[in-house]
């Protein structure tokens, strides 16, 4: 559940609040409307690696498939009808790409 109060209780310096920013995020209202958030730098800071994370991980998913559309466009792929069909082209293709692992 998300932290949120007043801005008067932020005003009054109340100690719960500071406590809880140093944990997560607070959030604060003002005139009982969203306006503004309250973190700890360290919360801050791992809010910002968290999406920095997330935001290299969706280039690479975005690029994965973007090389997989390719690759289908141009003919290069394969049709199966079972999982183990598409384990023995992998392995096939393993072998032949890295033959000193087999």
């Amino acid at each position: 559940m998300e932290a949120i109060y007043p801005i008067t209780a932020l005003q009054k310096g109340n100690a719960k609040i500071k406590a809880e920013a140093r944990e997560r995020m607070v959030h604060v209202t003002e005139n009982g409307h969203a306006a503004f958030v309250f973190m700890s730098e360290e919360v801050l800071d791992e809010l910002i690696a968290r999406e920095r994370e997330d935001a290299v991980l969706e280039a690479q998913m975005i690029a994965s498939i973007d090389r997989g559309l390719k690759d289908f466009e141009e003919g290069r792929y394969h049709e199966v009808d079972s999982v183990d069909e598409l384990m023995d082209i992998i392995k096939a293709r393993r072998a032949k790409n890295n033959p000193d692992a087999a």
